[in-house]
């Protein structure tokens, strides 16, 4: 090939020539860079690989050679002469004795090297059936080998042969490995190297502990040198019995990468041809064509490389011009073809990576200058879980790099506008001026809107909007208009997949709170970094009380709004830092990061109960619950995330039985409430079974002429191992477990059954009082219970009365009096226990259908005392309640002075321990007349 000069004496040529050898140094320099890195990577994988090769082989081997000196080791037991030599001569061991009723004979070798007897091996502790040989292996210089075998009994007596092996024989040596190898051996159940204790500290740090796997060998510094490390598990018990070895191969990196060093050398000198030959190929094509055809050809191979605005100048008025124009139409073609499938690819890559809306968006705004004749674009995104509110994203297509959103609220009719158009919506300046959320694009003198609505499967989730100023819009930017929002329908949808299935998984789908898995994965996380300030976090276990009490009179509905006001009034109540969950069914948990002021926790736990309690309106009803709360601190009474939820819930438990409506904080002694309740519960179910219930009758007196005029039922538990147990402690638990129902039900019918047949004549009292549990009285059937248990006993319902509590009142006031109205239409009467602890409204009570109102012992105490204010509040009280019509009991009282003091104040009836404890029937008439 002839090469001249000519064709470089125009600067246009030298400088494509200077430019052609220039692209030629770019690939070349990569590939060899890429060679170089390439050859290296696998230059060390196959040092590695036949590192581990090598670790395998001298594996098998070592193996092999242990089997054989197991065989050779009989043969010496059998024939002492054999000197414990293999086949081609070498030893295998360096000492053998026969050890049989604790005595040690040697057959050769040094004694030192074997002891007299062994501490835990015997010749019947190795008598196996099959015979197995036990192994043990400590490093050499603190043991060593040995093989131990158990032989065959010689006049009824065990032997055992052992022998020491020769390590040059077992492991081998430097004469034996591959060249600038070292292999060593650990024993695995020890970890400790038999023969390298050089590198023992080596194997613990960088071994062991590290990365180095079977499968993964690597490079570790090993005095200085960076060296190869591979390893093989032999596994010594498929044959014998101890514990398997690990081969470990040690090379030097620079040994290993020796084959690499060759290449290296060369690659300069081939870097260097291929330029050379480069060159010399531009200069002969630069010398074969005329000016247009170089231009052609440069453009031809810019766009080879990517560059699409690659244009061909050529003014010959010829073929070569049209040949140019025909050219330059074809790169615009392709670059617009190009960018457009880049922009999508970007687009799918959103999709595949699981990217957010507003990072696709972002993304996609930055590249549509590339595919676009428009001045301006924008996309409007909807936000999936507010309809009412989207975001506007606007991007000048000259600078693309400068996206800027917006927070806009189109209304329902204009987003109607969009999702009623499958294809394309056009709008000009005075239909752009009608639209509330288009100010940004005026800003920017757009006076014309081409908008492609972005929709899939049938759901609006933005529009793409392509602005113009003074110019119309092009098919061709229409088309790549409606290809962009098709993807980007795609990458929307999938986006507000991720998102939904993220929210199904880690939120609450009634309140929208964090679920148990989140809550759990942020109470974990803030306990690392508690630990590591360490600094104090609290934790709050929330039960609603009454919240039942709500399902089972109007409903789970209502029930569940309830349950969303009350995530709502969290929110209000807590600090943004703070995290509120719900745990599940009515319990809710709340982590505080920052708790080092108790008295800032017991304020927090205040406020909370007292939010909580207000009332909440549901359907236009009324209900109150109240909240009980247990706290545990981290790290006083838990350091991972297990014990701080069972604390928080064994305070909680303690703040329920405490009178609910409070907070508790934790302490270790409620561990035992807490299996003690769990027991008593468990107890309960065969109680209730057993018949180990029974019932005990108190009278309430009348004061007018000291007649019997009630007695109260009172259940009573005699357990066969604890005996009598009291009513405050398994009371709570039938309510807990949920057993008061069964037991309720229970009681009532054995009250009336006895009323009926177990109280004597002369001391049957004109009616019988029986509790009834919030749970019982909220069941769907209760009237219906309670109707057929008088039907099934003969009691007339005149003779039966129910005392109910204040706190179910909390609950729904209309609906429990319908529910005791249709018991009054029954002829059973209703008493109010223990007023004056609860709620205590008189005006609840005036409508309330209740004939009975029994004031609580706490107003009892201390009326006796001259001046004592708990006597005006009883007269007061005593007073007010005939005023309304109810019949006045009082309870607990102790002395005479106080009977005689409540009947001169007009109560009705009295009932305490001074005029009768809880009696039998037959034990009822020995009452205390007034």
């Amino acid at each position: 090939m002839r090469l001249t000069i000519g064709p470089f004496r125009g600067a246009f040529a030298r400088r494509l020539f200077l430019r052609f050898l220039l692209a030629a140094f770019v690939p070349v320099v990569a590939v060899a860079v890429l060679a170089w890195f390439n050859t290296s990577r696998v230059v060390a994988q196959q040092a590695a690989q036949r590192l581990a090769n090598d670790s395998q082989s001298e594996g098998l081997d070592i193996f092999s050679r242990l089997k054989v000196a197991e065989a050779l080791l009989i043969r010496i037991a059998e024939d002492s002469a054999a000197r414990g030599h293999t086949e081609n001569g070498v030893p295998a061991f360096e000492a053998v004795a026969l050890y049989s009723d604790g005595e040690r004979r040697m057959l050769y070798g040094d004694a030192r090297l074997l002891p007299v007897s062994f501490a835990e091996e015997s010749p019947s502790s190795l008598a196996k059936t099959p015979p197995r040989t036990r192994l043990i292996a400590q490093p050499l210089n603190k043991g060593g080998m040995v093989m131990l075998r158990a032989l065959t009994t010689v006049d009824g007596r065990p032997r055992m042969v052992a022998g020491r092996l020769d390590p040059d024989y077992v492991i081998g040596n430097a004469d034996r490995w591959p060249n600038d190898t070292r292999f060593c051996v650990v024993e695995q159940q020890t970890q400790r190297m038999l023969d390298c204790p050089d590198l023992q500290s080596v194997y613990d740090e960088r071994i062991q502990g590290g990365a180095i796997t079977l499968t993964a060998p690597g490079r570790i510094p090993v005095d200085g040198e960076d060296t190869l490390v591979a390893y093989w598990d032999v596994f010594i018990p498929s044959h014998f019995d101890g514990v398997s070895w690990r081969v470990i191969g040690f090379k030097p990196w620079s040994a290993a990468a020796q084959p690499a060093v060759t290449f290296y050398r060369l690659l300069p000198f081939v870097v260097l041809l291929s330029l050379i030959a480069a060159g010399m190929l531009g200069m002969s094509q630069i010398r074969r064509v005329s000016d247009p055809l170089r231009r052609l050809r440069a453009g031809v191979q810019r766009i080879a490389e990517g560059e699409f605005a690659t244009r061909v100048a050529i003014d010959s008025s010829d073929e070569f011009e049209e040949l140019g124009d025909a050219f330059n139409t074809m790169a615009k073609r392709l670059g617009t073809q190009f960018h457009t499938l880049d922009v999508l690819a970007a687009t799918d890559r959103g999709i595949l990576t699981s990217a957010g809306a507003e990072t696709v968006v972002e993304n996609m705004l930055q590249s549509l200058h590339r595919i676009m004749q428009a001045q301006v674009a924008a996309i409007l995104l909807f936000d999936p879980d507010l309809p009412q509110v989207a975001h506007l994203h606007v991007v000048e297509l000259a600078r693309p790099e400068h996206v800027k959103s917006y927070r806009v609220q189109p209304g329902a009719a204009e987003r109607e506008a969009l999702d009623r158009h499958e294809r394309l919506l056009y709008l000009d300046d005075d239909a752009l001026a009608e639209l509330s959320y288009t100010q940004q694009l005026r800003d920017l003198d757009i006076d014309r809107v081409t908008v492609a609505p972005v929709r899939e499967h049938g759901r609006l989730w933005a529009a793409l909007f392509a602005g113009y100023r003074g110019t119309d819009t092009s098919a061709e930017d229409e088309q790549q208009a409606l290809a962009v929002a098709d993807r980007l329908a795609v990458a929307l949808a999938a986006s507000g997949r991720e998102k939904e299935l993220y929210r199904q998984a880690h939120y609450d789908g009634l309140t929208g709170l964090p679920n148990r898995q989140l809550f759990i994965d942020r109470l974990e996380h803030q306990i690392a970094l508690a630990a590591g300030v360490e600094q104090a976090l609290a934790l709050m276990f929330i039960d609603l009380d009454h919240f039942k009490n709500v399902n089972d009179s109007v409903g789970h509905s209502a029930g569940d709004a309830l349950l969303v006001e009350a995530a709502q009034r969290f929110a209000d109540a807590l600090d943004d830092m703070d995290t509120v969950a719900r745990w599940g069914g009515d319990e809710f948990v709340v982590l505080l990061p920052r708790a080092d002021d108790v008295a800032a926790l017991d304020r927090c736990a205040r406020r909370l109960i007292d939010r909580l309690s207000e009332t909440y309106v549901i359907n236009g009803l009324e209900h109150r619950v109240s909240a009980s709360i247990g706290l545990a601190l981290y790290p006083a009474d838990g350091r991972d995330a297990e014990a701080l939820l069972a604390h928080a819930d064994a305070a909680m438990y303690q703040a329920k039985d405490g009178g609910r409506g409070r907070h508790v904080f934790f302490e270790k002694r409620m561990n035992e409430r807490i299996r003690e309740r769990v027991q008593i519960e468990a107890e309960l179910r065969h109680a209730i079974d057993n018949e180990e219930l029974f019932l005990q009758f108190q009278p309430l007196v009348r004061m007018d002429n000291g007649g019997l005029g009630a007695v109260e039922a009172l259940v009573r538990w005699r357990h066969p191992e604890r005996g009598i147990v009291p009513p405050g402690l398994f009371i709570p638990a039938l309510e807990s477990s949920g057993l008061i129902v069964a037991a309720g039900a229970w009681i009532l019918r054995q009250a009336c059954h006895q009323y009926l047949h177990a109280f004597p004549a002369s001391a049957r009292p004109e009616r019988i009082a029986v509790n009834v549990s919030p749970k019982q009285f909220w069941t769907e059937d209760f009237v219906e219970m309670v109707q057929r248990t008088l039907v099934q006993t003969g009691l007339p319902g005149e003779r039966l009365e129910l005392e109910i509590t204040e706190n179910l009142l909390l609950t729904d006031m209309a609906t429990a009096s319908a529910r005791i109205r249709e018991l009054n239409a029954l002829g059973v009467r209703m008493s109010m226990d223990d007023f004056g602890t609860g709620y205590s409204s008189f005006s609840y009570l005036r409508q309330l259908p209740v004939q009975t109102v029994k004031i609580d012992r706490c107003f009892v105490d201390g009326i006796e005392m001259p001046g004592s204010d708990a006597a005006i509040v009883m007269r007061s009280l005593i007073d007010m309640l005939h005023g309304l019509g109810k019949t006045v009991v009082v309870e607990g009282i102790e002395t005479a002075e106080q009977l005689d003091l409540l009947n001169r104040y007009g109560c009705d009836l009295a009932q305490g321990f001074y005029l009768s404890r809880p009696v039998s029937p037959e034990e009822v008439g020995a009452y205390l007349r007034p």
